[in-house]
C-alpha cells in the first residue's frame, strides 16, 4: 500500500509542477499593457486590411472613345482598346458593370479579349 501512494503523491507533484510551468510559459510575459498593446496592433492590422479591400475594387467602363479601367469613381487607366474596335462579349461585360478585386483579374479579363 505504501508504494501505490508515493506514486500517486511523486505523480501529483509531476503534474502540479507541469500545469505550473505551462502557466508561466503561456502567461510569464505579458502583464497588462503588453496585452493592450498586442490587441491594438491586431486591431489596427484588421482595420488596415478592410481598407485595402475596399480601395481594390476596379471596374471597366468607356470614356472618350476608349476602354477605361475605373478605381471607385476615378479613372485608373485608360487602355487602347477603342470603343469601335470592341467585340460584343467585351461591350456587354463593360455595359454590364462587372467588378474586379485586383489589377491582375482586370489585365487578365483584358487580354482574353484583346488576344
Amino acid at each position: 500500500m505504501k508504494s501505490i501512494y508515493k506514486f500517486f503523491m511523486v505523480y501529483g507533484v509531476v503534474v502540479t509542477g507541469l500545469c505550473i510551468y505551462l502557466v508561466v510559459l503561456s502567461f510569464g510575459g505579458l502583464t497588462q499593457t503588453n496585452m493592450n498593446d498586442a490587441v491594438e496592433a491586431k486591431t489596427t492590422q484588421a482595420t488596415n486590411s478592410t481598407d485595402t479591400e475596399e480601395e481594390e475594387i476596379f471596374q471597366l467602363g468607356i470614356r472618350d472613345g476608349h476602354v477605361v479601367i475605373l478605381k471607385g469613381d476615378d479613372v485608373f487607366e485608360v487602355t487602347s482598346i477603342a470603343e469601335d474596335e470592341m467585340s460584343e462579349e467585351l461591350r456587354t461585360e463593360v455595359e454590364g458593370g462587372t467588378f474586379f478585386h485586383s489589377e491582375e483579374e482586370v489585365y487578365s479579363f483584358l487580354e482574353s479579349y484583346t488576344s
